[in-house]
């Protein structure tokens, strides 16, 4: 695969997961917001049934369930920030309500504590700001709740056994919710340091791409060459120049020229092997470099030649021609890289005196 394709490839499986992963976010905070909804209707219809409750505690209960499924709402047709805090500030007076009817002893500081968490699965990325208040106002209501609202302070104690019935209630859903919220902030850490991994490898490629043609600048050429010097393989390097290039900017034009590049490029490409590195080395040059020795590597030069010379150039503002390639070969010889591409550039310049579209050692 060339340099190009694989930037390509990686700016797509990037989109896309970046795609999915804010896909499955959504559908995490609408499952939250529906257990949000759900959770104070149940707790509502058990207050209604029960006629030492007070009716007003059973009313903002179901007020609260009915404020979630308007939320709902708004999560649904994409107002996820706004749906994403208001989950989270929506249960705290309904929570401070109950407690003062029923004490804190009831537990119902438990949802308070779910919020804790689960701002940083409600609240998009991004928004820290947001995440830091609502994490804050959160935890200074769980402070109001255990402080405030002792059982000797409750306006419409419960008897101890539907305190305790309460409590275990809301503190089993509370045990529930920490888990599922643990997971999923697991799994969510996980896939940024996916998505992470993937920006840096993009930003990388970028970094050794050349712009024009898509393929390797002279950064991975330098690379390869010193990783082969360290490990004694053997490497023959080709030092290529596009004949009379200046002549083909002035006959058909600079934008013609930039289609010569790209059009060469992608042959030299398709004619080496898989293995093997094509980059720009600058104007119109390109390094060759062939893992293998002198006389093996020398036909594989003289194959993209020919191909460059066989195929028409397309020219969007011109009409197509062809253009040749003088190439300079020589041997990765006692570990030194500047000396491979010296030789190399030497060697090129004797192609060139020779006539040009010839491949010289």
């Amino acid at each position: 695969m060339g340099v190009d394709s694989e930037l390509d490839a990686a700016r797509l499986q990037l989109w896309e997961d970046r795609a999915k992963e804010s896909r499955r976010q959504h559908v995490v905070l609408l499952i939250y917001i529906g257990v949000s909804a759900v959770i104070p209707f149940v707790l509502g219809i058990y207050y209604v049934n029960h006629s030492n409750i007070p009716m007003s505690v059973a009313l903002v209960s179901l007020g609260l369930a009915l404020a979630e499924v308007v939320n709902f709402v708004l999560a649904v047709r994409g107002h996820r920030y706004l749906a994403g805090v208001l989950c989270q500030l929506l249960p705290i007076l309904p929570v401070l309500y109950a407690a003062s009817a029923f004490s804190a002893d009831a537990g119902f500081g438990s949802y308070l504590f779910i919020g804790a968490l689960g701002v940083m699965v409600t609240i998009p990325d991004g928004h820290n700001r947001a995440r830091y208040v609502c994490f804050a106002v959160l935890v200074a209501a769980v402070a109001t709740t255990q402080i405030a609202f002792p059982r000797s302070n409750a306006w419409a104690p419960l008897s101890y056994d539907q305190t305790t019935a309460l409590n275990t209630f809301n503190r089993t859903m509370m045990t529930i919710a920490l888990f599922a919220l643990a997971l999923e902030l697991t799994r969510s850490n996980r896939v940024g340091r996916k998505l992470v991994d993937q920006s840096l490898r993009i930003a990388e490629l970028v970094a050794t791409t050349d712009p024009l043609t898509g393929i390797a600048n002279r950064r991975p050429v330098w690379e390869r060459l010193e990783s082969a010097a360290l490990e004694g393989r053997e490497v023959s390097v080709g030092l290529a120049d596009m004949d009379h290039f200046k002549r083909l900017n002035d006959t058909y034009g600079h934008d013609c020229g930039d289609d010569a590049l790209r059009h060469v490029a992608a042959v030299l490409v398709e004619s080496l092997r898989a293995d093997d590195l094509v980059a720009r080395w600058g104007g119109e040059e390109f390094v060759l470099l062939v893992e293998l020795p002198l006389d093996q590597a020398v036909p594989i030069f003289e194959r993209a030649r020919r191909r460059v010379a066989e195929r028409t150039v397309p020219c969007s503002s011109g009409e197509p021609h062809h253009i040749t390639l003088s190439i300079g070969v020589s041997a990765l010889a006692n570990a030194d890289p500047a000396a491979a591409i010296s030789a190399a550039d030497a060697a090129l310049y004797r192609a060139k005196e020779a006539g040009r579209d010839r491949v010289v050692i």
